[in-house]
């Protein structure tokens, strides 16, 4: 097969514009109207508002072009995005609207040798749904249930209204001739003393099935290791094949990612694929009543917000997954599309971010189902940087139109492509069949929302094509309500509500209390929330909107949900305000708002750890971010700059961690490796009416034994104006974690001295106790809002992340 790509000299008319514009192909609507000067700094902001009539428009993409004739010639478009027609020499060769599917149509005796006039009509897809009927209940928008596109972009409490259109990936001519490999699916059916048995479907077409065919294996270390050669007489070959001592591939953590090759060759047509050996499954075993998992859950059930939303289950059952028999403590975060225009997400933004997600510490990345399915690069970095993908179907919080069969045909349709373009990922551990839509359903109903899309239009083709890989028909998923904190998957965001309730209303001095509630067996989403960094901030608006009194700028790039009764932004300033004192100043205010949530993930991250084995994961809303957010959940900003939660998920990443207990004044010591740890424990107590002396200190060694927790009493070093530092030290790793009663005010603080700085390290010196030190500039640091002890000395390595230029500034506020 070859392939001639259809990317240069495309152009564009629309009746609002004069004449025809110059348009980029792969790429949209928005960008070409950007590039022509027409459209002028959509982020700056409040700008994106007055561009909002574009959703109206119906643009038209024409290109002229030569070509070679031949009898077997396709046109194919890998995206179209996504009401369109297709018009080639003036024959209709058909209509989309799918932007999740490639497109494909036969031209062969259409095509010309020269002045071949190809012409898509696009209709805005507003005006392509209107009138449909929509089925249900939805958040949001309603004219997006009824659009195979890209749903957030619709807006969502995260990024604004970008509704486009455009020719948004790849197109090009395919000649095709003789025997075809379509397709390969290998995969590892089974590892043991014998090694490694590898099966491998092979998927042929044309019009000559009568040749032999060559497949190799390559290991990682570039030697043939498999050589196989079989005759191709049908459209469905299946080959069994061995490797006696494979090279296990391991999620980053817990062993290496090397990657096999598979290489087929036909006379006129190869197909070359990478691949992991590896096996994984989900283990959901059954609590036994009266052991402590099954105490747990119970007291779950009668003692938190989800247990009084949602709990229906009688029987209580956990959530581990398991890589290569090893038990994987599962850490990340929900990815989400990394740019409004799906044609900007470019290679080097994808590699990006994932390699940000690598030194995060991150080894799973849940695609969330109100995106998209992302390109071939976004998996493969996956597979080399050890970083597992649950991967949700495209739906998210909505009753979709399932009972009607054109909505089921196209799911089938996706779900297809979807599963042929990710099975062979050893980075693929689960799909979901969608996010949220079946908060309310169960295993036990007859019916519930989105089961018909789940069972009707995902499953036939997971199991025809990827059976090994499992399958769960929403997120989150288990116990008798699929929202269930008892059993299977949980999401924390379903309560975001009622949470934000309690920061609005209550003073917040039991914030860690309530926050230490919120136990569950796997938590697929954990919702968090702060500020992006000063760098970022000064990217879409001005200082004084970024401090001044009027806030206006950093609401309306902060989003909201309209089913809340007050706007985001307002819950968290004041839960960060609640928590650590009134604003001095706008800059006080942009830096608690920052800090927010670095103490929002190590609370809730190290509840987890306590729980671990009940607790099999957590995974926070979100990663990454969709636009240039100022206040928004993701750990990685639109300019793939980390936040404070990035910096505390990273110190929490490592093997071993330690942590008190807020509702009992034990403390717990975790370890997540495969790997016995000797811990070394120092716990001080510091009197903070009395310049943070040290009152007492609690010095310990354990032995953790693996996926493990020890757990001693340390309620007596708890009283008023006690500040608790914890320190746990392992393999040369210390994690570090503080306790005291009742919220934490904190103020600015000078009481430190920079001993060095560098291009590319700083050094500091703790004169007084800084409850956070904030290191700020536009580099990637390796520690930071980190707590110093008085006396203590640190030194920070950083690299550029941009153009840097300014020197290191140093922040730090201690407890008031």
């Amino acid at each position: 097969m070859r392939k001639i790509y259809l990317h240069d000299g495309w152009s564009l008319t629309e009746p609002l514009f004069e004449g025809a514009l110059a348009a980029t192909v792969p790429g949209c609507f928005h960008t070409d109207l950007i590039n022509a000067g027409i459209v002028k700094d959509i982020f700056y902001r409040d700008n994106a508002e007055k561009y909002q009539y574009l959703e109206n428009c119906s643009p038209v993409y024409e290109l002229r072009f030569d070509a070679e004739l031949s009898d077997n010639v396709r046109l194919k478009f890998e995206g179209l995005d996504t009401f369109a027609k297709v018009y080639l020499n003036g024959v209709c060769l058909g209509s989309t609207h799918n932007m999740f599917i490639p497109h494909a149509f036969d031209v062969s005796h259409v095509l010309k040798a020269s002045g071949n006039l190809l012409r898509v009509e696009f209709t805005s897809p507003i005006k392509a749904v209107e009138g449909m009927k929509i089925p249900g209940s939805f958040a949001f928008t309603g004219d997006r249930i009824n659009a195979r596109r890209m749903q957030c972009t619709y807006s969502w409490d995260w990024v604004d209204r970008f509704v486009t259109m455009g020719i948004y990936r790849p197109v090009y001519l395919e000649y095709r001739g003789g025997l075809e490999i379509e397709d390969v699916y290998v995969y590892t059916s089974a590892v043991d003393d014998f090694g490694a048995a590898i099966c491998a479907e092979y998927s042929f077409s044309g019009t000559d099935f009568s040749e032999i065919v060559t497949a190799e294996i390559i290991s990682p270390l570039g030697d043939v290791v498999y050589r196989d050669r079989f005759y191709a007489d049908r459209e469905l070959t299946v080959r069994k094949m061995d490797i006696p001592t494979p090279k296990l591939w391991y999620p980053a953590g817990y062993g290496s990612q090397p990657l096999y090759t598979l290489k087929v060759t036909a006379s006129n047509s190869s197909y070359e694929t990478t691949f992991g050996i590896r096996t994984l499954r989900i283990v959901n075993l059954q609590d036994k009543q009266g052991s402590n998992y099954y105490n747990k859950a119970k007291h779950a059930l009668d003692n938190s917000l989800g247990g009084e939303i949602f709990g229906e289950d009688d029987e209580f059952f956990g959530f581990k997954v398991v890589v290569n028999g090893i038990p994987v403590f599962l850490r990340g975060g929900n990815w989400v599309p990394c740019d409004p225009f799906p044609s900007e997400e470019s290679d080097e933004k994808i590699v990006t971010l994932i390699s940000e997600a690598k030194r995060m510490g991150v080894n799973l990345l849940r695609v969330w189902g109100g995106g998209l399915f992302e390109r071939k690069i976004f998996f493969d970095e996956c597979d080399k940087q050890g970083i597992l993908i649950c991967h949700d179907f495209l739906m998210a919080c909505g009753e979709y139109p399932e009972s009607e069969e054109w909505f089921i045909n196209e799911l089938l349709l996706e779900s297809e492509y979807a599963v042929k373009l990710m099975r062979n990922h050893p980075s693929l551990a689960w799909f979901h069949g969608d996010n949220e839509n079946a908060t309310h359903g169960s295993d036990l109903l007859p019916d519930y929302t989105g089961k018909r899309s789940a069972y009707d239009g995902i499953f036939p083709s997971v199991y025809k094509y990827s059976k090994n890989v499992p399958f769960l028909p929403s997120s989150p998923w288990g116990g008798n309500k699929y929202a269930s904190v008892t059993s299977g998957t949980t999401h924390n965001t379903n309560f975001i509500g009622e949470t934000f309730s309690y920061r609005y209303e209550r003073d917040c001095s039991d914030y860690k209390e309530h926050l230490a509630t919120f136990t569950s067996r796997f938590m697929s989403e954990e919702p968090t929330f702060g500020a992006v960094c000063r760098e970022s901030m000064l990217e879409f608006m001005t200082y004084e909107d970024l401090v001044g009194a009027d806030e206006s700028i950093l609401k309306y790039h902060c989003k909201t949900n309209p089913g809340l009764e007050v706007h985001i932004y307002d819950y968290n300033r004041d839960f960060a305000e609640k928590i650590f004192g009134g604003f001095d100043d706008g800059e006080d205010r942009f830096f608690k708002m920052k800090y927010l949530q670095c103490e929002w993930v190590r609370l809730t991250y190290e509840l987890i750890l306590r729980n671990l084995g009940y607790s099999n994961g957590i995974v926070y809303w979100m990663y990454n971010d969709c636009w240039p957010a100022a206040i928004g959940w993701a750990f990685v900003d639109y300019y793939c700059r980390p936040k404070s939660s990035y910096y505390a998920f990273k110190r929490l990443a490592t093997d071993v961690v330690g942590s008190i207990n807020v509702l009992d004044g034990s403390f717990t010591v975790s370890n997540t490796s495969d790997e016995s740890k000797v811990a070394k424990i120092t716990v001080r107590a510091l009197d903070m009416s009395d310049g943070f002396k040290e009152k007492d200190i609690y010095e310990d060694t354990v032995f953790v034994a693996p996926y493990t927790t020890e757990t001693t009493d340390l309620s007596y070093m708890i009283g008023d104006n006690i500040l608790l530092v914890c320190d746990t030290e392992s393999d040369d790793e210390v994690y570090r974690s503080y306790y005291k009663k009742g919220t934490l005010p904190i103020a600015r603080s000078d009481s430190f001295t920079v001993l060095a700085s560098t291009d590319n390290e700083i050094t500091i010196r703790a004169d007084g106790y800084l409850q956070t030190v904030e290191l700020e500039g536009d580099y990637r640091f390796s520690d930071n809002y980190f707590v110093m002890l008085e006396g203590e000395i640190k030194t920070v390595k950083y690299e550029k992340l941009s153009n840097a230029t300014s020197a290191v500034k140093v922040n730090a506020y201690t407890i008031k």
